[in-house]
């Protein structure tokens, strides 16, 4: 639930800087866990018989939406207020 949190308030135009910073970081930190569990879980699941090849690319769909929205973000020029 968090996640989707993160992912609308990156839609966001910010006009400062450090809310901007702060979910960048958020972002970029949610993009780390969710790629760190696809690694986890689809490498344990194709290494071992333990499973988790679901849930892996679950992760995986999460972390590449979590990667598109912070670098869009990120890319995104600060709106300028008059």
């Amino acid at each position: 639930m968090l996640i989707i949190v993160f992912l609308l308030a990156a839609q966001v135009r910010f006009d400062r800087c450090w809310p901007r910073v702060v979910l960048l970081v958020l972002l970029w930190l949610c993009t780390a866990m969710a790629a760190v569990g696809t690694v986890g879980m689809l490498g344990g699941a194709l290494f071992t018989d333990r499973g988790g090849a679901v849930f892996g690319g679950y992760c995986a769909v999460w972390a590449v939406l979590l990667f598109l929205a912070t670098r869009d973000l990120q890319r995104r020029p600060l709106r300028v207020v008059t």
